[in-house]
């Protein structure tokens, strides 16, 4: 008799991007320890358009067809925050089920916006933030399914998106992306999930 645990959520990263025209430069986040550094995509503190290419695979082991996967980022300052300011970034998708054409696939007119309102106390500097969830339906994926996206910011330009209507990120100060993330439930063997025998 073959037993399964209970189904369990597990991340699908994206770490690993490559930049696009306008890019954002891959640099130190902090100085200290200096022998080892450590790096992370910096977005500068002005108005251009600069951002990141990433792919990435829906994994067999997601529980098909009845859950959503929940897009959010890692991500940091530079300086402290305040209270109510709302980091993040703008994320173009494209979703691409197995024998699927390009024309077909899931690739929305405008981005997801993928941020966070600081709470009540703000952040300290360089203080790792986990944006909140964007739900994106089942019905878009598919197992095996490629994911693209396209990471940017865009600062002081007004944006319509697909989750949060009009939104112009307006933080001043340098941003930093550490990683893309994707929460997947699990259901099959070789999980943590059920399946049917």
């Amino acid at each position: 008799m073959k037993l399964c645990p209970t189904p369990g959520w597990d991340d699908l990263r994206i770490t690993s991007f490559a930049p696009r025209t306008s890019a954002p430069v891959q640099a130190n986040f902090t100085a200290v320890p200096a022998t080892y550094e450590v790096q992370s995509w910096e977005f500068a503190n002005n108005g251009t358009e600069r951002g990141l290419n990433g792919v990435t695979q829906v994994p067999h082991a997601w529980y098909y067809q009845q859950t959503p996967i929940y897009m959010h980022l890692h991500m940091s300052t530079t300086g402290a925050l305040a209270a109510g300011a709302q980091p993040g970034f703008f994320v173009s998708v494209l979703i691409q089920k197995i024998g699927q054409s390009l024309a077909a696939a899931y690739n929305p007119a405008s981005p997801y916006w993928v941020g966070m309102t600081v709470p009540v106390g703000g952040y300290g500097a360089q203080t790792h933030i986990m944006a909140d969830e964007v739900a994106i339906p089942a019905t878009y994926f598919g197992l095996s399914a490629m994911i693209m996206v396209y990471v940017f910011r865009k600062k002081g330009t007004l944006l319509a998106t697909v989750n949060a209507g009009n939104v112009t990120e307006n933080v001043n100060d340098v941003l930093w992306l550490h990683e893309l993330d994707f929460h997947v439930q699990t259901g099959r063997y070789g999980s943590n999930g059920i399946n049917t025998p």
